[in-house]
């Protein structure tokens, strides 16, 4: 009897130790680290429109002369505009605007035929604002309209913009994600690994890059080849994103 108890009282602590070596092996073993990939991707939005800013500006003692003058300058350009097919509806005026301002007193023959000294000039402007939006016209709509117009025409400003205004950055923010996960599938493919979740991303620098033309007009009114190419607008987003892999 004192040998079966000596027996099972062994058996036990056989068992007990077996059991602690067990659970600290099982507590002890290092849990396995998920497998991922950081890639890095950019987005670029560059302007598909421009807008065309002109000013019609004239001078002279006469009220009536003045207005006249940039009202016959902005006729001839709408009916350039009307030929090359461009929508009306993407065309604004601001009408004729009258100041007035002091200049070199000159001798101005009156109504009465007499001569008489003025020096107050009534100046008279016109804006037109054309939006193209198909912006490889522009330097073809740009010279038409200073022909047209002539000497009393200048080009004011060429801005250029995204069609749909104000989602630039989104739209680069998509692109950039979407450059993140092809080059995720790539490097994860070529590895024989398939990309899963995403763990992390993290937006870095946001490139802005405007280059607007204004109150410039080039020597020769006939080629704005210098200007035109020189005007762009872009978005640039850049992300650092992080995915799991899985076999």
């Amino acid at each position: 009897m004192n040998k079966m108890k000596k027996s099972l009282r062994h058996s036990f602590l056989a068992g007990a130790l077996a059991l602690l070596v067990f659970s600290s092996c099982t507590i002890n073993k290092p849990q396995e680290q998920t497998r991922k990939i950081t890639v890095n991707g950019s987005g670029v939005v560059l302007a598909d429109q421009s807008i065309l800013t002109f000013e019609i500006r004239n001078r002279d003692f006469e009220r009536d002369k003045a207005t006249s003058a940039v009202s016959e300058s902005s006729s001839k350009i709408m009916n350039t505009i009307s030929m090359m097919n461009i929508d009306l509806n993407d065309v604004n005026q601001s009408g004729n605007q009258m100041t007035t301002e002091k200049g070199p007193q000159q001798w101005v023959k009156n109504a009465e035929g007499t001569w008489e000294p003025k020096d107050d000039y009534t100046i008279c402007t016109n804006q037109i604002k054309i939006t193209l939006k198909d912006i490889s016209k522009t330097k073809d709509v740009g010279e038409a309209v200073l022909k047209a117009g002539g000497a009393n025409t200048t080009l004011s400003s060429i801005a250029y913009k995204p069609a749909e205004s104000g989602t630039e950055l989104r739209q680069a923010r998509s692109l950039a994600i979407q450059n993140a996960q092809d080059t995720a599938n790539f490097l994860a493919g070529a590895s024989g690994c398939k990309v899963d979740k995403v763990l992390e991303i993290k937006e870095n620098e946001t490139v802005y890059k405007t280059t607007d033309v204004k109150s410039i007009m080039p020597a020769n009114r006939n080629d704005l080849t210098g200007i035109v190419t020189t005007a762009n607008v872009s978005v640039t987003a850049n992300v650092t994103v992080t995915y799991s892999l899985m076999d």
